[in-house]
């Protein structure tokens, strides 16, 4: 999410807000290909769920067939970004 959310940052994560029709255009974790997890602006298009990053330069999107009775388990929302925590300045 650079240069909003600058790596190193401390990010919380609300886990109970996973619902993406409620989500849209916020700053959420998502799962990745890689087993982790990254933080992308939620967009919910007809069929798919769209992990949009900040610098579209140098990150792909993250796309998502969308089920609205998906379980929790396959849901790719790890839950919504509710503050972070940055140095303004690096020493």
């Amino acid at each position: 999410m650079s240069p909003r959310i600058e790596p190193g940052s401390l990010v919380c994560i609300d886990s109970h807000q996973r619902d993406p029709k409620l989500l849209g255009d916020q700053i959420v974790a998502m799962r990745n290909d890689e087993g982790g997890c990254t933080l992308r602006y939620l967009r919910l298009e007809k069929k798919f769920l769209l992990g949009i990053p900040e610098n579209i330069r140098e990150y792909n999107p993250l796309v998502f067939t969308y089920r609205e009775k998906r379980t929790s388990d396959k849901n790719p929302i790890v839950g919504k970004i509710v503050w972070f925590w940055s140095l303004l300045e690096e020493n």
